[in-house]
C-alpha cells in the first residue's frame, strides 16, 4: 500500500513539473534567465533558471500534501530550510555571491533546523557517539558542504540533476527502511520533480538548473540527511563531490578564473587546465559530453549500491 503512496507523490510532482517546464522554456529568453551551453560547438542559448521553475511545483503542492496526510510539523520546517537554500541560489544567479558568503549563509540556514532535531546518534563504521554537541557540529558542517557541493560537479547536460536523482533515491530507500515514511514520501515527490526536469535537462539540454537549482537540490538532500540522521549513507554518496573538492583545493577552488573543459573538433571533451574529478574521467575515457555524464552517473550508482549494501 505504501508503494502506491510513493508512486502517487512521484506522479503529483512529475506531471506538473514536466508541463510547467515545457511551457516556460518556450518563452523568449533574455540574458537574465539564459546562459550559453559552452560544451556545444554551436554554443546554443538555454534557459538557465530551472530551480526557480521547479519551485513553482514544489512549494505550492508539497505543503498541501503535508497537510492532507498529517505530516509532523518538522517537515514544514524542512520545507522552510529548503526554500531558504533556494533563495541563496537565486541571489547567486542574479547578483553573484562570494564563496565565503554562500558558506556563511548555509550555516545560518541550517543552524535553526538542526536545533529542532531530537536524535543525536552519530554512527560511522565502528564509531558510535551520542554526544549532542558533536552530532550538531558534524551535521552542521556536513549540511553546509552538501548545500554547496552539488554545484561542484556541474556544467554538463543532466549531470547535477542526474546525480541528485541517484542520491535522493538512496535517501528514500534508507528513509523507508528506517521507518521515516514522511521523509520517504517527500523524497518520492522530489524525485518526481527531478524526473520531469531531466526530460528537458538531458543532452541536448533545453534548460539548466542554475545555481537556484543546485542549491535547491543540495538544500533538500542536506535537510533529509539531518531529518533521517543519515550521515554515513550521505558521506558515501558524496564521495565523488568530496574527491572533486579536495582536488580543486590545489587551485584554491578558483576554477572559474581558469580555462575550463572545451569540445574538440571530434566532439570529444578536452580536460580543463586544472585537476578535478570530471577532468580525470575525461583523460581516462576521452568521452563526449553525453558519455561523460553517463560515466559519472554510473560511478554515482556504484556508491548508491554501496550505501544500500552497507547501511
Amino acid at each position: 500500500m505504501f508503494i502506491l503512496y510513493l508512486l502517487l507523490f512521484f506522479l503529483l510532482a512529475f506531471l506538473p513539473s514536466y508541463f510547467i517546464i515545457k511551457l516556460l522554456i518556450k518563452k523568449p529568453l533574455t540574458s537574465r534567465v539564459s546562459a550559453e551551453d559552452i560544451h556545444k560547438r554551436n554554443r546554443v542559448i538555454v534557459c538557465s533558471h530551472g530551480g526557480i521553475i521547479l519551485s513553482l511545483t514544489l512549494f505550492p503542492l508539497l505543503p498541501m500534501l503535508f497537510n492532507l496526510f498529517s505530516f509532523p510539523s518538522k517537515m514544514y520546517f524542512l520545507l522552510v530550510t529548503v526554500s531558504c537554500s533556494l533563495f541563496i541560489g537565486i541571489l547567486d544567479d542574479f547578483i553573484g555571491l562570494s564563496k565565503l558568503l554562500k558558506v556563511s549563509l548555509g550555516f545560518v540556514v541550517f543552524f535553526p533546523f538542526l536545533c529542532l532535531m531530537e536524535h543525536f546518534q552519530l554512527n560511522f563504521f565502528f564509531f558510535h557517539c551520542e554526544s549532542r554537541l558533536l552530532w550538531f557540529i558534524v551535521y552542521l558542517f556536513t549540511c553546509v558542504f552538501i548545500l554547496n557541493s552539488v554545484n561542484m560537479l556541474a556544467g554538463f547536460n543532466g549531470l547535477e540533476a542526474g546525480l541528485s536523482f541517484i542520491i535522493i533515491s538512496s535517501l528514500a530507500f534508507n528513509a523507508f527502511a528506517r521507518s521515516f515514511f514522511d521523509a520517504a514520501l517527500a523524497c518520492a515527490f522530489f524525485l518526481g520533480l527531478l524526473a520531469g526536469f531531466l526530460r528537458f535537462n538531458w543532452f541536448p539540454s533545453k534548460v539548466f538548473p542554475g545555481n537556484s537549482g543546485t542549491f535547491l537540490f543540495g538544500g533538500f538532500i542536506a535537510a533529509i540527511l539531518a531529518y533521517t540522521n543519515s550521515f554515513f549513507p550521505c558521506i558515501l554518496l558524496f564521495t565523488p563531490h568530496l574527491v572533486d573538492f579536495i582536488l580543486k583545493l590545489r587551485v584554491g577552488l578558483e576554477t572559474r578564473k581558469m580555462e575550463g573543459a572545451r569540445i574538440s573538433n571530434e566532439n570529444v571533451l578536452v580536460p580543463p587546465s586544472y585537476v578535478s574529478f570530471s577532468s580525470i574521467v575525461m583523460k581516462v575515457f576521452k568521452p563526449s559530453e553525453e558519455k561523460l555524464v553517463i560515466i559519472m552517473l554510473l560511478i554515482e550508482f556504484f556508491f548508491f549500491l554501496l550505501s544500500i549494501a552497507l547501511v
